[in-house]
């Protein structure tokens, strides 16, 4: 009798922006196989660029493709172009996030990363627990919105981690500095080497940020404490690589390389609403289907 599938999470890494193939859907479980071909099929989907992607279905992880730095978080790093379930993470995982060779999962007991700089095995990160309600990924860093609280971990060698350094913490979150952040973060996203958060309908960003826009020359700013973006009215931000957009006073407004949003010239109407926008489908975008 087939188990009824409760969550299901899709995610590539940097370099690709297909789900499995046919082939690859064939060595996918009955249950999973059902919710890949089925519509609506998924909680979340991040398509990115990738030549790795991961999957999460009934609490546990797949992951295939490249396992270079132990991407597939199986113990090896041997590639693998069908999926492989992860020993360690079977049950418990509720979200999932790629970033560039590296991969992290929310589960019942916190936060566990492996790849790039975490090794082939999942590891735990050590400040979380429980509370996780969002989870995002840049190149080499991650935060999460964990009890209302933005913390970062990772590398931080453009100040990504939000703490007043540049010190990169590998496995452990620390808090992005309360003094600069105002109350509870609504809303998380990150790009490349930069990260921004919404607390109090402020959008506020840290690490190596552009805010360049419509193609012009990239003006780059650095900061490794979150600084004043749009000062009111803001409902919701997401980010990729080097480009942001941030939903103000029921205006989207986006900054950075056009490049990197869908490849538009036009990057206010290529980034939507940041909602379930079926047109933005290029790399670097997240979209939610319910």
């Amino acid at each position: 009798m087939r188990g009824t599938l409760s969550v299901m999470i899709v995610a590539c890494g940097w370099g690709c922006s297909n789900l499995p193939t046919p082939e690859q859907q064939k060595s996918i479980s009955s249950d999973m196989h059902s919710a890949l071909t089925s519509t609506p099929m998924f909680k979340r989907v991040v398509k990115r660029q990738c030549n790795y992607g991961c999957y999460s279905a009934n609490g546990g992880v797949q992951c295939w493709g490249d396992n270079s730095y132990g991407e597939l978080g199986n113990g090896t790093t041997t590639k693998s172009d069908t999926p492989v379930l992860i020993p360690t993470l079977t049950i418990g995982v509720t979200d999932l996030v790629l970033g560039d060779r590296f991969a992290c999962a929310v589960t019942t007991s916190g936060v566990t990363c492996w790849g790039d700089g975490y090794g082939p095995t999942p590891t735990a990160i050590s400040g979380i627990t429980t509370g996780v309600t969002k989870i995002v990924a840049g190149d080499a860093h991650a935060c999460a919105i964990v009890n209302g609280n933005t913390m970062c971990w990772g590398q931080n060698g453009s100040g990504q981690l939000g703490d007043g350094t540049q010190v990169s913490r590998q496995t452990t979150a620390q808090t992005v500095l309360v003094s600069s952040h105002d109350g509870v973060t609504t809303d998380l996203a990150a790009g490349s080497t930069s990260t921004c958060g919404v607390a109090a309908h402020k959008l506020k960003c840290w690490g190596q940020i552009r805010t360049d826009q419509n193609g012009a020359s990239p003006v780059i700013t650095k900061s490794n404490v979150p600084m004043v973006m749009i000062g009111s009215g803001v409902t919701g931000v997401r980010a990729a690589n080097d480009y942001t957009c941030a939903t103000a006073l029921g205006r989207t407004t986006c900054w950075g390389s056009t490049l990197d949003a869908a490849q538009s010239t036009t990057p206010v109407v290529a980034c939507g609403t940041l909602g379930p926008d079926p047109k933005v489908t290029r790399q670097y975008v997240t979209l939610m289907m319910q």
